[in-house]
Formats: C-alpha cells, structure tokens, sequence
C-alpha cells in the first residue's frame, strides 16, 4: 500500500511538481517507450498486423499514472510517431502507403486518448478524497485540541469554586447571614423558631 504522502505526491505530480521531478516523469515515459517500441518491433514478424500498437499502450498508461495527462499525451504521440516509423509495412517512414496502417494508427490515437481522459478523471478523484482525508484529519487534530483546551479550563473553574467555597466555609459569617452549618438564619436557630410557636 502506498503512504498517503507519497500517493498525494504521485497524484499531484503533473501538476505541482517542478525542475528535475517534472522533467524525470517524462524521461521515465520515453524510456519505457522506447523499450516497448524495441520489444514490438523485436516481435512484429509474430504478431504481424493484428496488434501492432497493442503493447504500446503501455506508455500512455504509465505516462498517465505517473504523471497525469502531459506525460500521457507525450507518450502517446511519442509511441505513435514511433510505430508508424518502423511498425508499419512501409518501415522507416512517416508516409502510410497502405491505408490498413492508418487506421491501425488513428485507432491507436483513438484508444490511447481514452485511456488519458479515464485516467486523468481518476486520477482527480483520487487527489480529491486525498485532500478531503486530510482535511478531517486536521478537523480532528482541531477539534481533539479544543476539547484538551475545554477540559483544561473546567478543571480551573472546578478548582476555583472548591477555593470559594472552602474560604466562604472557613469564614466567620455574621449571625444575619444564613449558614447551613449552624442551622441558623435571618429568623434564628430551628429550635428558637418551635419555642415561639403558640400551642394549638
């Protein structure tokens, strides 16, 4: 499984990156096409015309997984340029005399151009759930902070009104204020309240 930092990085590759990491992702492309392009060409006596550009394919779709739709669409036209340079019946030149080697060759273009618009949708997608996993991470990482801050300040309050109420306890309260201690009041103790009450 790919890390999350280095997924977002290869996601965000055709677009934030610069200087050499840019340049390296088309390098990457055009030596994997090369090498498809030796192999197809090394194996065209056995596969003759039925799938001239098939393993080509495999450039655009590194291209596009790699790098987004700029190294796709030079892989494309890169393979392209290649197989109908020495792929086609005609080798070693860009003038189709066979109208079979045309078609094969915008079929290519056809399906390599789909492979880049697919890819480049998923390619956003990803990129998009990526942020949002980031962003409710950093909501969590907020919200785990201010409860932290929340529980912190209650603990002071908590331990502010024990102060109060221990000082109020200790002090020496004048006998017109209530004290629940001592049971007595504006009025007097409970027992002074019964005795002046009249019998019945």
């Amino acid at each position: 499984m790919v890390p999350e930092a280095e997924e977002r990085n290869y996601l965000t590759s055709g677009e934030t990156r610069s200087g050499w990491k840019t340049v390296a992702v088309f390098v990457e492309t055009l030596v994997i096409v090369t090498v498809i392009a030796v192999i197809q060409y090394t194996a065209n006596s056995l596969l003759e015309d039925r799938a001239r550009y098939t393993l080509m394919l495999v450039g655009t779709c590194y291209g596009t997984w790699r790098g987004g739709k700029g190294p796709g669409v030079f892989a494309l036209l890169f393979s392209g340029l290649i197989g109908a340079y020495v792929l086609t019946q005609q080798k070693f030149s860009l003038v189709a005399s066979d109208i079979r080697d045309s078609v094969s060759l915008a079929l290519y273009l056809v399906v390599g151009a789909v492979i880049i618009l697919f890819g480049e949708a998923l390619r956003k997608e990803r990129l998009l759930l990526v942020e949002r996993e980031r962003d409710l991470t950093e909501a969590h990482k907020q919200l785990e902070q201010a409860h932290q801050s929340l529980e912190t300040l209650l603990q002071k309050r908590a331990n502010e009104l024990s102060e109060i109420k221990r000082f109020v306890a200790e002090e020496e309260l004048p006998a017109s204020v209530p004290n629940p201690r001592l049971g007595t009041g504006l009025f007097g103790s409970s027992q002074e309240l019964y005795a002046a009450e009249p019998d019945g």
